[in-house]
Order: C-alpha cells, then sequence, then structure tokens
C-alpha cells in the first residue's frame, strides 16, 4: 500500500475520518468492502506497523517489518471482529493469532523480535499489545514438539492473550475502552483496564519519531 493508503486507512480508523468523508463515494464503499473482508489481514497488518513506525518487509515470507529506532524486526498478529454469517453472533477477539507452519528454525530466529497483536473491529482499532517474541517461545516450542510426535501434519500453532499475560514487558500501546466490550471477553477487557496507562498522542508518537 502507498503512503498516501496507509494515512487513508489511519485516519479512518485512529482519527476524526476527514480523509474518509472528504473522499467520493466510491473510494469510500470499496475502502469498506476491502477493510471488512475477513479473509485478509493485509489491510489491518500494513496499519498497525505503519501506526507504530515498522517499516513493511515486502518479501513473502520472514518477518513483517523492522523498527529503525527499536532495531527489532517484528510479527504482527491483526484480528477482525466481524459477525458470523451462519449464526449472526459477534465474533471476539482473542488478542493472539496463529503462527502457520511454524518450524524450530523459524522459532530461534524469533528471538530478538517483536509481537505485535491488534484487534480491529467495525470502525475502529480496539487494542494494540506489543511484547517481546522470547517470552512465548518456550510455549511454542512446546507445542511445536507435541504435534510433531503425533504427526507430520501442517504446523499451526496458535495463542491468545493468555500466553503473555503475565510478561512484564507487554505495552498496551491502544485500547479503545469504551468500545472494547462488545469485542472481547470480560476477563480480557478485566485485565486490559487495569494495565492499560492512556498516553496523550505527542508522547506516544515521540517515542518513536524524535
Amino acid at each position: 500500500m502507498t503512503n498516501d493508503q496507509l494515512q487513508y486507512a489511519e485516519n479512518y480508523f485512529f482519527g476524526d475520518k476527514t480523509m474518509f468523508d472528504n473522499s467520493d463515494k466510491f473510494a469510500q464503499e470499496w475502502f469498506k468492502s476491502y477493510y471488512k473482508d475477513k479473509s485478509t489481514g493485509t489491510l489491518r497488518e500494513e496499519v498497525t506497523l505503519h501506526h507504530l513506525g515498522y517499516i513493511k518487509n515486502q518479501a513473502k515470507h520472514g518477518h513483517d517489518g523492522y523498527h529503525n529506532v527499536r532495531k527489532k524486526f517484528v510479527e504482527v498478529k491483526p484480528q477482525y471482529a466481524h459477525v458470523c454469517a451462519i449464526t449472526n453472533k459477534q465474533n471476539k477477539l482473542s488478542g493472539g493469532g496463529s503462527f502457520n507452519d511454524i518450524t524450530k528454525t523459524k522459532i530461534e530466529f524469533m528471538s530478538e523480535w517483536d509481537v505485535v497483536c491488534s484487534g480491529f473491529a467495525e470502525d475502529r482499532v480496539i487494542f494494540i499489545l506489543r511484547f517481546p517474541a522470547e517470552y512465548i517461545l518456550p510455549y511454542l516450542t512446546t507445542t511445536l514438539n507435541k504435534i510433531i510426535e503425533i504427526a507430520e501434519r501442517r504446523k499451526t500453532i496458535s495463542f491468545n492473550w493468555h500466553q503473555y499475560k503475565e510478561c512484564k514487558d507487554l505495552e498496551i500501546i491502544w485500547f479503545d475502552m469504551t468500545n472494547s466490550k462488545k469485542f472481547i471477553s470480560k476477563s480480557m477487557y478485566s485485565f486490559l483496564d487495569k494495565t492499560y496507562i492512556p498516553q496523550t498522542t505527542v508522547s506516544f508518537f515521540s517515542k518513536f519519531y524524535d
């Protein structure tokens, strides 16, 4: 995505939607149909990277981005809370995601990386959480070993906020307290509500761009 497209998307999810409101109807309809597509997380991943100041990795495999100030590679796990077409029930965000085709080599490479989990719902970002990847490497390793013992099959490992809630270096960068109850569990809301320390826009961005 171009920088202009990312700014448009970021203004929509985080800002006052001025850029969206000032665009023509075709652009608005196209954008809404794109971000509501639950089968692809490309937009949500790129918006998360851009908002935090990571440079996207254009290669298909490997890390998702790199931060010039933090000197860290990152793995981004974006989620979208949608209404199930079959049950008509609201899908809940878990604060996690999946590592697809995970290997022991990939786990070793991740030891110095960041992991960022972001949750999107309707027209807003619900949360952005970041923690050192090394914190969940034991969980990934143990789970991978169990999968290998059972059968040779696609090695996908899922995780959620329970796997890193005790991490002392967990950063709750963004949390929409007003609109989040509908999209996350009560226990996750309670955890984030107790832990989150709101930051001003100036102090937040100064960490990355000063």
